[in-house]
């Protein structure tokens, strides 16, 4: 069963030529609407028939080289927010140099569940933590999943405050482009391979970060088991109302 959390982050570790990028995901619980006569979305009262939609409200991309441990300084600031403190799950990725990484976050009491990025047929549990090794292929059908079915949004401002020269950083450029040059090949072995178009100059970093927290939001909880969870709360700010927040702003203070 996937932990219950309102908010989901996703954290893909750079490497050599790739970007570190962590994306929040703030995960909302609506009711499927009916039709009525006229043809005009109708809701219940009570409704029984749920959706879980997604929606990207904040992204840090440092620049690149930048060392691991300022990245976990800067998870451990993020989940300590007001608005995700035990609230939230980190669904790092644990593929290659990020599993070493993975134990600096669990020194700081991080809530996560680890992902490996694997070219297996289906999802297994990793056997030395509580983890799970999951097939890129699925990582990226969730994400075309709540896309085709309008469940995915993200902010027209999604991105961050630089550090350095305390401007906002809009990330949506670098995502959309991303997105774009995100192809589907051919393994030697005949299976499908979701990679950048051309491995050398683009990137899939914002796509991976967005994956990750999706594929787990819709794996193993079920919607009325989240329902029942939302429905204890009273106000609900919509996902657009909600941007414009900065888990980092108390830290510049």
């Amino acid at each position: 069963m996937a932990v219950q959390a309102e908010y989901l982050l996703g954290l893909d570790f750079g490497k050599q030529r790739d970007s570190t990028v962590l994306t929040v995901i703030k995960v909302d619980i609506r009711p499927l609407p009916r039709k009525s006569i006229l043809g005009t979305p109708e809701y219940d009262e009570e409704p029984t028939r749920l959706l879980t939609h997604f929606c990207a409200v904040w992204m840090w991309r440092p620049p690149l080289g930048t060392n691991y441990i300022k990245v976990v300084d800067t998870v451990a600031k993020v989940v300590k927010h007001r608005t995700l403190m035990d609230n939230y799950v980190l669904l790092p990725d644990a593929t290659g140099v990020g599993s070493p990484i993975i134990e600096m976050l669990a020194r700081r009491n991080i809530v996560m569940v680890p992902i490996s990025s694997t070219a297996g047929q289906s999802p297994t549990q990793m056997s030395d933590r509580f983890g799970y090794n999951v097939p890129k292929k699925d990582l990226v059908d969730a994400l075309v999943v709540v896309f085709q079915r309008g469940l995915f949004d993200y902010l027209p401002n999604l991105g961050h405050t630089d550090e350095g020269t305390g401007k906002f950083v809009n990330h949506v450029k670098v995502f959309e482009e991303e997105l774009q040059k995100f192809v589907v090949k051919s393994s030697p072995a005949g299976r499908p391979k979701y990679e950048a178009e051309d491995p050398v100059t683009d990137h899939d970093d914002t796509i991976m970060s967005v994956a990750l927290p999706i594929w787990w939001g819709m794996r193993g909880e079920s919607y009325e088991r989240r329902l029942m969870r939302g429905a204890e709360r009273e106000k609900r700010i919509s996902n657009r109302e909600e941007g414009g927040w900065d888990p980092l702003e108390e830290y510049r203070r």
